[in-house]
């Protein structure tokens, strides 16, 4: 009887010991603490990859009237996103001024990473909003989405994305498409 109650008790033990609970799928970050993605640090590095692959972009011009293309020369692209490389969105220079929100949203899927300007906050800089779309599966960056406002007020608009394009979009204060370009580096998909 002694034998059946120490095998019971050693059992029990070993059973409390080994018991592995699966981990919860949860989004690449930190939650005790908000670090901002390096939103203009990725864009550099997708700049530079697509420098580096030595493959001219294509532009994409749409205005109402037609749409046109042209090969651009890679060093062109500064110009053409430069609008989007300041300020530098990054935790140290942004996190007084956009508060974070962060969610997996299984319509798209992707985690998405949210910020808005905060309430009663003086902006300088026009940026407003941006989102952060990353893959649930390899956690990778999808997508980024960035709105500024440009002085006059218009709107002014970038999605990005990953290793694949951006389409920048400019929008007078009628909310009516000034400029549509499109830039293209990747051709396979």
């Amino acid at each position: 009887m002694k034998f059946i109650f120490l095998f019971c008790i050693l059992l029990s033990f070993v059973a409390c010991k080994s018991h592995k609970t699966e981990p919860v799928s949860q989004p690449p970050v930190n939650d005790t603490a908000e670090n901002y993605f390096p939103v203009t640090t990725y864009i550099k590095g997708q700049i530079a990859d697509i420098k580096s692959a030595s493959v001219n972009p294509l532009l994409i011009s749409t205005t109402p009237e037609k749409t046109d293309s042209v090969w651009l020369g890679i060093d062109s692209l500064d110009y053409y996103f430069k609008d989007f490389l300041t300020p530098v969105i990054d935790t140290a220079n942004l996190k007084s001024h956009f508060s974070e929100s962060k969610f997996l949203d299984q319509s798209i899927p992707a985690y998405t990473w949210t910020y808005d300007l905060r309430k009663n906050v003086a902006d300088t800089s026009g940026l407003k909003h941006w989102d952060v779309y990353v893959n649930p599966d390899n956690s990778k960056v999808e997508r980024i989405f960035i709105i500024k406002t440009l002085p006059g007020n218009n709107i002014l608009q970038l999605t990005w994305v990953s290793n694949n394009y951006a389409r920048i979009i400019e929008l007078n204060t009628n909310s009516d498409i000034k400029k549509d370009v499109t830039i293209k580096w990747r051709f396979d998909k």
